[in-house]
């Protein structure tokens, strides 16, 4: 039993932590790590993209020539604002040779046209650079200076490259034109600027031209924004460079999966691709983001330590057996609180993760259905060619150029064709190639030339239909493409792709081309209709026809497309442009699928933007206001509200019936326990209910009753006893007691006889409560009957004894001390009855006792009593007590015993026995720590006015054990 008890109440403990404390704790932890989780989340990814936004401003400059053109230029502006223009290039120049080394070959002349050797690579005719600079300054307008540069082009061609012609005069000023290829390809530019200066530049394409600008905005980057914690780089794996640390890590995974954010270690990337070959990629430290590991790590301190102390606390509640703080009731409304705020707890937290995870899901979701839309709308242009094949057979299946009136009927259709189908040629060939008829009125050089190949083609093409030989002329550029390509003639290609619209390219033009033949009523092909368009144009046309209609398939969804320029969108009142330019910027430079979040207004838009694959001069994007999500992520909420609201609202009501049948009862019998040691005893508890709560405040009461009863007893116990001191001569005495329990079985008696005697009684009932008090006030009484006579100590003490004896028949007995002192003689005889030795202290003295021995009263029939005598001196002082002042424990758990008893109190008396005895109560108090009496205890003191006062020490004998 002593096993069990030992550890179930450890048992008991440990899974009140486990439920109270543990359990709580995990669940905030849950909670807030949860939420912190999403706000690092949140910061990784703008953390991410601010790489992003770092790599997408790099690669708006990636092409090297236009990077090294638009260095050049700011120089050049620079220059041409100093006071010292020359010197300015001189060190501007110096500095792009050495960032491109073996790239630029630059020639400097005044602003006469004179050049600067000093300044110039090489050595170039002066007379060519001079030349050259009065003829690009002479002119005003840009046909002059095309002229005057033609009639010196082949003097030009030895200095600039033999590539240049007139039309790129305009070009090269200001920006770079490729002027040779034949070993490799090299650019050139100028500015000159009469009366300033001349600048002409030559680019030579080095190994490794590609990835040379954006190697130098990396390294001009992490030069002038070292502070901006962002470090960027391009990494090229045909150079075979070798990287190691989290970089090789980021790339490697990159290589993988590629995943454009990449966490390496504790630092944060972007990879994007860069040409073939390279990867552009940017980091920034993980600290840069939020982190809040230190916040995690001082919640789990904090929360092992408020752990720590409460299960200590707890331990010493459950099973040190330390009283709890708290009242019962107090506890109750605790445990129901936790009991139904626990599930709740759990509810919500889980309800906000939920709903956390229920919207990222559903973002993704938009983003997945939008991507897969415009990837559907883009899967289905060929589909829109195939309905254009079958529109434009069905309509000139009936079309016949034979007579005037079939002529102008087919005329109709073809311009209706035209108009509606926005074919950019469209042209009618005869058997023998001539063109019949054209939408074009008027044609270039280039135009026609085009049109009679493709005249020849038709016409042999309607030969073979018609199985004739071709009587036109053939074209020899025709005959020189197949055999020049060596793959399948342009006649047999078309032929195949009749009635269809078929990629045709011829010359290095693409375009989409449909052919088809008009036949006569025998079934012959007489003439061929051709019609092109570029490929933006076939595209637009079905922008415009389906783009609004596939918007219905996803509802509150917008789509819109951008063409090659970034001013052409589809449809072009597009209301949010503005606020998709910088997306649409960040779709062009990827290539790729992006998402990413616009605002307009109050409004917030989910964007998805895709490259099509069937549509490749166009970008196209969807958005869809997350009005929809945030709508169905409100309704949960407040699902989830409601639900919490109903919950609590059920706890409360249980609450209060709790509180009605339970706490409110035993909150009444706190009240009554308050009661109780206010010693209120007229104190009630209402009854209530009529269950066990009832039937205890039921108990309670009657139990209230009982105390009052008792109440009353000790007072009028408490009246039995002497209140004042007694004086008679010499002498005062005083006595007092404390009782263990309401009656005490203690009893003592102070009075100064008739015959001037002084009485000095005391004496221990055993037992206590209200059979004690009875005998201790028979006792009283018999002994103011007694003192009536005049008869000795003992005399007075047999006769008690033979009425405690016929009448308590030993049920109960009484100790007693009875003394009688004469002031006149100072004589003090006394008789004993089984009661301890008083001591007498007497100044020079030992302490010593008043040894007589008898028998308690009422114990045996047959007691003897005897009376002894001692004369008092000036200054002796009588100690009487009862066995509760030494048998007393102290707090090493010993009585206090009698040598202890007598030298704590010898030092404690004087003439005054009221101070002495409230000395020795409070030395008694002190000595056992004030805790509950085990016994009564009872002191009454005798003092002999005198000015000796008593030696201290211990006493001549110990008195022996009474009964």
């Amino acid at each position: 039993m002593i096993a069990f008890d030992y550890w179930g109440l450890r048992l008991k403990w440990a899974l009140t932590c486990l439920v109270f404390y543990a359990l709580p704790f995990l669940l905030i932890s849950y909670g807030l790590d949860a939420r912190w989780n999403i706000q690092e989340e949140e910061s990784i990814e703008r953390a991410f993209g601010g790489l992003d936004a770092v790599l997408l401003a790099l690669r708006k400059r990636e092409d090297t020539g236009e990077y090294i053109q638009n260095q050049i230029m700011t120089l050049a502006n620079q220059a041409g604002k100093a006071s010292d223009p020359f010197g300015i290039l001189r060190r501007g120049f110096r500095e792009l040779k050495q960032r491109f080394p073996g790239v630029l070959r630059v020639t400097i002349c005044d602003g006469e046209g004179k050049m600067l050797s000093e300044m110039t690579d090489g050595n170039p005719p002066r007379m060519v650079v001079r030349r050259f600079f009065e003829t690009v300054t002479s002119g005003t307008i840009h046909r002059e200076v095309r002229e005057r540069f033609a009639s010196k082009v082949g003097l030009f061609k030895s200095f600039i490259g033999n590539e240049i012609s007139p039309d790129h005069i305009d070009a090269m000023r200001q920006g770079f034109r490729r002027c040779s290829f034949y070993e490799t390809d090299r650019y050139f530019l100028y500015d000159c600027r009469p009366g300033r200066f001349g600048i002409l530049v030559h680019a030579t394409e080095v190994p490794g031209w590609g990835v040379l600008g954006m190697q130098d905005q990396c390294r001009r980057f992490n030069t002038l924004r070292s502070g901006f914690g962002v470090e960027v780089g391009l990494h090229d794996i045909a150079t075979r460079e070798t990287v190691v640390g989290p970089l090789a890590i980021a790339l490697g995974a990159y290589q993988r999966t590629n995943r454009q954010h990449i966490q390496a270690a504790d630092q944060l990337f972007t990879v994007m691709p860069f040409l073939t070959t390279a990867r552009l990629w940017a980091r920034r430290p993980r600290a840069d983001a939020l982190d809040l590991s230190r916040t995690r790590q001082a919640f789990t301190f904090a929360g092992i330590a408020v752990f720590a102390l409460l299960t200590i606390f707890s331990h010493s509640v459950m099973v040190g057996g330390r009283p709890f703080p708290i009242s019962i009731r107090w506890r109750l409304v605790v445990l129901f609180g936790f009991a139904s705020g626990l599930p709740l707890a759990v509810v919500i937290l889980a309800g906000w993760d939920y709903l956390n995870q229920k919207y990222n899901t559903r973002v993704r979701q938009s983003h997945d259905e939008m991507e897969r839309l415009l990837l559907a709308f883009d899967a289905r242009f060929p589909q829109m060619r195939g309905k254009l094949e079958v529109t434009f057979v069905r309509e000139l299946k009936a079309c016949r150029f034979d007579t005037e009136a079939q002529m102008r009927r087919t005329v109709r259709v073809l311009n209706r064709f035209r108009e509606r189908f926005l074919a950019g040629d469209l042209i009618m060939y005869d058997s023998r190639g001539g063109v019949s008829w054209d939408a074009e009125k008027k044609t270039s050089i280039k135009g026609d030339r085009g049109r009679k190949m493709m005249g020849s083609i038709a016409g042999q093409i309607l030969a073979n239909l018609n199985r004739e030989s071709y009587q036109g002329k053939a074209d020899a550029g025709v005959m020189f493409v197949e055999s020049f390509t060596g793959g399948e003639s342009p006649i047999s290609h078309m032929t195949r792709n009749l009635g269809r619209v078929f990629d045709f390219t011829l010359a290095g033009a693409s375009t989409w081309t449909f052919i088809n033949p008009l036949m006569d009523r025998d079934g012959r092909s007489t003439h061929m209709v051709m019609a092109n368009w570029r490929k933006q144009a076939l595209e637009q046309l079905y922008l415009q026809r389906e783009l609004i209609t596939a918007q219905k398939a996803m509802p509150g969804v917008r789509l819109v497309s951008v063409g090659e320029k970034a001013d052409d969108w589809t449809p072009a009142g597009f209301p949010y442009k503005t606020q998709l330019r910088r997306f649409h910027r960040d779709l062009a430079l990827r290539q790729s699928t992006t998402i990413g979040r616009v605002r307009a207004g109050n409004i917030r838009f989910l964007v998805t933007g895709v490259k099509p694959k069937e549509m490749g001069f166009q970008l196209l994007m969807a958005m869809l206001p997350d009005t929809a999500i945030k709508e169905e992520i409100a309704t949960m909420q407040r699902q989830l509200w409601l639900f919490t609201f109903l919950s609590a609202g059920i706890s409360v009501f249980l609450g209060f019936i709790l509180s009605q049948r339970f706490l409110t009862p035993i909150g009444h019998l706190s009240d009554g326990v308050t009661a109780i040691q206010k010693r209120a005893f007229q104190h009630r508890v209402p009854l209530g209910e009529p269950d066990e709560l009832g039937e205890l405040a039921a108990t309670f009461n009657r139990v209230m009753e009982g105390l009052s009863d008792l109440e009353v007893g000790r007072i009028v116990q408490e009246s039995l006893f002497p209140s004042q001191e007694v004086r008679a001569g010499s002498f005062r005495i005083f006595g007092t007691t404390t009782s263990a329990s309401e009656l005490g079985g203690d009893y003592y008696d102070l009075q100064v006889l008739p015959d001037g005697r002084m009485l000095v009684l005391i004496g221990d009932v055993s037992g206590h409560g209200v059979p004690a008090a009875l005998v201790m006030a028979m006792a009283k009484a018999l002994v103011e009957r007694e003192c009536e006579i005049d008869a000795t100590p003992d005399v007075l003490l047999a006769n008690v004894h033979r009425v405690f004896y016929r009448t308590l028949k030993r049920r109960r007995m009484m100790t007693c001390f009875l003394g009688l002192l004469e002031p006149v003689t100072r004589v003090f005889s006394y008789a004993n009855a089984g009661h301890n030795f008083p001591y007498l202290f007497r100044a020079g003295e030992r302490a010593r006792f008043f040894e007589n021995k008898a028998l308690p009263l009422g114990s045996m029939k047959k007691n003897q009593f005897q009376t002894d005598r001692e004369t008092m001196q000036p200054g002796d002082r009588i100690l009487l007590y009862t066995d509760g002042l030494v048998e007393a424990k102290v707090r090493g758990g010993e009585a206090i015993g009698y040598t202890r008893m007598v030298d704590g109190v010898t030092p404690l008396l004087d003439d005054d026995p009221q101070a002495s005895c409230r000395r020795i109560l409070t030395w008694h108090v002190g000595l056992t720590g004030g805790g509950p009496q085990e016994d009564d205890i009872t002191i009454v003191l005798v003092t002999c006015s005198g000015v000796a006062s008593p030696a201290s020490g211990a006493p001549a004998g110990s008195p022996p054990a009474t009964a």
